[in-house]
């Protein structure tokens, strides 16, 4: 063992970065270096979703009713944007092209936030939203709610919706732009789209890429059964040849 490092709360998961090492403790978010010392902790409200990097940097996480932004050199917070109640949970957002923050909500909402925390616009879809959106090359945002995947404009307006017989995954996009997502239902469903790829964006879908590459080196630990929700879809993952 090359070193044991105590840190206050139930450590959920682990992800490494380029620089530095992202864990999960209960209600906060910290980084460490590669020996264990611990560059910062930082605390929010809830659970904290898987974080979201920026081209400069800069960790979004959703927890409890807030979106944070902050620093990943000493855990500071440049913003936050708050929801309309707490308990609304949200989950690991995307980003776009033009650097526009996607996060779906448990109050229904897929919200676009611009890369100063204010609100660009708000998308009402007809159920809770438990997953990350997905972001094609031609903008358009694709995500999963209720029995719907809806495929937003970048302008927040409607292009389509898709229904099936149950609650639909987060979705994958394919490099021919195929839209793969999975439903309660049990099945995996393939869907024609004008994308043609995933967005060249700093974070476009869930772990960054259809490869999973955010979470390449990531330690997984179960959260406690009362966190545990059997209802929520799994997540499709497409694995390419190199």
């Amino acid at each position: 063992m090359n070193y044991r490092k105590t840190i206050g709360g139930q450590i959920f998961r682990i992800i490494i970065s380029i620089q530095f090492l992202f864990i999960f403790p209960t209600n906060s978010l910290a980084s460490a270096a590669e020996d264990g010392t611990l560059n910062w902790e930082f605390d929010t409200f809830g659970s904290v979703s898987s974080p979201t990097i920026g081209l400069d940097g800069t960790i979004y996480v959703g927890s409890g009713g807030y979106l944070y932004a902050i620093n990943p050199t000493d855990g500071t917070l440049k913003w936050e944007f708050a929801f309309t109640k707490y308990y609304h949970r949200l989950f690991s957002p995307a980003i776009g092209l033009d650097g526009t923050i996607y996060a779906g909500s448990y109050d229904y909402n897929l919200y676009a936030i611009k890369p100063d925390g204010t609100l660009k616009w708000a998308f009402t879809t007809n159920s809770l939203i438990y997953s990350p959106p997905a972001i094609g090359l031609d903008g358009t945002i694709y995500v999963g709610s209720g029995n719907y995947l809806y495929a937003i404009k970048p302008d927040g307006t409607l292009k389509w919706s898709f229904y099936t017989l149950g609650g639909v995954s987060s979705p994958a996009i394919g490099l021919d732009g195929t839209i793969y997502a999975g439903s309660n239902d049990h099945n995996l469903y393939a869907i024609n789209s004008s994308s043609l790829g995933l967005a060249n964006s700093a974070w476009p879908m869930y772990m960054h890429d259809v490869k999973r590459t955010g979470r390449a080196a990531a330690v997984q630990i179960p959260a406690p059964v009362a966190n545990f929700d059997a209802d929520m879809p799994w997540i499709p993952l497409l694995l390419l040849d190199d």
